[in-house]
Order: C-alpha cells, then sequence, then structure tokens
C-alpha cells in the first residue's frame, strides 16, 4: 500500500532514503541531509531548508 502525502512529510529523512528508490538523488537536489539530519522529519527539514515541503512530496511521491 502507498502512503499518503501526510504519512510521508511525518516520516524521517533518513528512512525515506532507505525505503524509496532515488530518493536521495530528490534530498540532494533540495540540499535535505538525509545522512547526519536523517532523523528529522521530512517536513521538518523542508522548513528548515526553506524548502517548498508540497514540490518535495509531490516529486517524493512520484517516486513511490
Amino acid at each position: 500500500m502507498k502512503a499518503t502525502k501526510a504519512q510521508v512529510k511525518k516520516m524521517t529523512l533518513g528512512e525515506l532514503a532507505a525505503r524509496v528508490p532515488f530518493a536521495t538523488k530528490l534530498f540532494q537536489k533540495h540540499h535535505l541531509d538525509f545522512c547526519c539530519r536523517g532523523n528529522q522529519p521530512l517536513g521538518e527539514a523542508c522548513k528548515r531548508k526553506g524548502v517548498e515541503a508540497g514540490l518535495v512530496l509531490d516529486e517524493l511521491h512520484g517516486l513511490m
């Protein structure tokens, strides 16, 4: 079953990097640190970096 966008937004960067093929490339594109800061939820990471979470969610959801 595919996770909803709300569920994905709450998942950590590390968890998404491990579960979703090519998520790491997407995170690199948006300068989201999935390694050292991999324990933070996607929504929080986007907010900290000033990245539009909706855009990242749409792209990430497309990879799932």
